[in-house]
């Protein structure tokens, strides 16, 4: 199934939209790779409890999309900055045996190895 066919499409296209807007909008703090990510988890959870304060207090449909927004923003800096030193740590030992990723493609040693989702 095409992405776009999804019944999710629409929704995660409107999110990603908040996203960018997020991000354009405090990209003068720069990008995130230096981010620490034990900082970017409390900063994910101070969004996720702002988020909260929002639908429960009634806030705006606008307001409670941008909440969102920060917060899978946050969770998009953990995952990339993640894969980059995940990435760099494999180019440096060289790579892996192929053979020995188990289905969901991950190495020996990885905390869900083996384990299919």
């Amino acid at each position: 199934m095409k992405h776009e066919e999804s019944e999710y499409y629409g929704s995660v296209q409107t999110l990603a939209g908040h996203m960018v807007d997020k991000l354009e909008k405090n990209s003068h703090k720069g990008r995130w790779e230096n981010l620490n990510p034990i900082e970017a988890f409390k900063l994910l959870l101070k969004e996720s409890a702002e988020l909260l304060e929002a639908v429960h207090n009634g806030y705006s449909v606008m307001e409670v999309w941008r909440e969102a927004a920060d917060v899978a923003n946050f969770a998009l800096m953990m995952a990339e900055n993640y894969e980059k030193k995940y990435e760099a740590n494999r180019a440096a030992t060289c790579g892996v045996n192929e053979n020995k990723l188990d289905s969901m493609g991950r190495e020996p040693g990885h905390p869900h190895y083996g384990v299919p989702f």
